[in-house]
């Protein structure tokens, strides 16, 4: 099935490739969203795999709730510089500027 916009020439696209088995939607014939079969989704990435698996950056507005024993993240340093520091247990304080050498 096809969505085609005359305005801007966008076509939109919803597939399905019994090869590897994923629904997958493009937008002039690149990848934006995948199913994979068993219910893992991807945005940005052909092969999701986690039950949501994001390639690229990402914006939340309001909460995020995470359940389980476990967190983990990767932190690079940008123009600021930043650090993650403990405030109390099970709570974050994700970014303070680094204190001058």
């Amino acid at each position: 099935m096809a969505l085609f916009h005359t305005t801007d020439a966008k076509a939109w696209t919803f597939n399905y490739s019994s090869g590897s088995n994923y629904f997958y939607v493009s937008e002039n014939a690149a990848t934006r969203l995948v199913i994979a079969n068993g219910g893992n989704v991807g945005i940005g990435t052909s092969a999701p795999a986690a039950p949501l698996d994001v390639a690229g950056n990402s914006k939340f507005n309001g909460s995020i709730t995470v359940s389980g024993n476990k967190v983990s993240f990767e932190m690079r340093p940008v123009a600021t510089n930043c650090v993650i520091t403990p405030v109390r247990p099970a709570l974050l304080q994700f970014c303070r500027p680094l204190e001058p050498p």
